[in-house]
């Protein structure tokens, strides 16, 4: 199938793995195993939290854990980082400045491979490219996981928990003095904020590591990018054309 083949030559010639990580193949394996144990601590964290009035101690064990897979991760990110603009220097003469590795030059060059593969393949037009963005949206579509694996189900499970939580709070606090609720408050707040402080470094950790994750459909939707990256320049093309054109037309007129 033309679809299949496409996305095979996307994962072997064009992926970020393929290019870049394949090469430091060791660090990339505990890049991604510290990951998918910060995904996991993460909703540990979440699930365990109601516990605190029960035993402090699996909510404190708990989330140590989770700060310390965080930080690991990040350090491991940074490693990576590095060893990542070093293969992009020895391999492909890309100079990557201070900060995130990925440049502006890297993703060029992923588009021009991806462009010559079309063009071998004589499927480099707006028309199929859009008919190819069609066809894998649908594919995305019909390979999304169960709904009892989705969010919404998810948070449905753990709703009583945390419902009963509240409860049990709110019936304490009747029976407690005022120094006592002050300092609860005190906690709670600050709890919230620092909680929000590390929702915020683990969203970004997972945004900065989402190509770490050899996924089907993220191999699809990457792709999908890179053809509307494509389509894009289609249209730059067209416009600039259009501009020299009515260009030619006024010297001529002027003529």
């Amino acid at each position: 199938m033309l679809i299949e083949e496409l996305l095979n030559y996307y994962k072997n010639n064009v992926t970020t793995y393929s290019l870049v990580f394949r090469y430091m193949r060791i660090t990339y394996t505990i890049s991604t195993g510290l990951l998918v144990f910060l995904i996991f601590f993460a909703y540990l964290s979440l699930l365990v939290m109601p516990t605190v009035l029960i035993n402090y101690y699996i909510l404190l064990y708990t989330f140590i854990g989770f700060i310390t897979i965080l930080f690991s991760s990040i350090i491991a990110l940074f490693i990576n980082n590095k060893k990542a603009q070093r293969i992009l220097y020895n391999h492909y003469k890309i100079e990557a400045a201070s900060g995130i590795w990925r440049t502006e030059d890297f993703n060029n060059m992923q588009s021009q491979i991806l462009i010559n593969y079309l063009k071998r393949k004589n499927l480099y037009t707006a028309e199929k490219l859009k008919l190819l963005v069609k066809l894998l949206d649908k594919e995305i579509e019909r390979s999304k996981s169960p709904s009892f694996l989705a969010t919404g189900a998810f948070l449905a499970l753990f709703a009583p928990i945390w419902l009963q939580y509240i409860i049990t709070i709110f019936k304490k606090i009747e029976k407690w003095e005022f120094s006592d609720v002050s300092l609860f408050v005190l906690i709670s707040i600050s709890s919230i904020i620092f909680i929000a402080v590390c929702i915020g470094t683990f969203k970004r950790v997972l945004h900065i590591a989402q190509e770490f994750f050899m996924i089907e459909v993220n191999i699809k939707k990457n792709f999908i990018l890179h053809v509307e990256n494509i389509l894009l320049r289609f249209s730059e093309e067209e416009q600039n054309e259009i501009s020299f054109s009515l260009q030619r037309s006024r010297k001529d007129k002027v003529y």
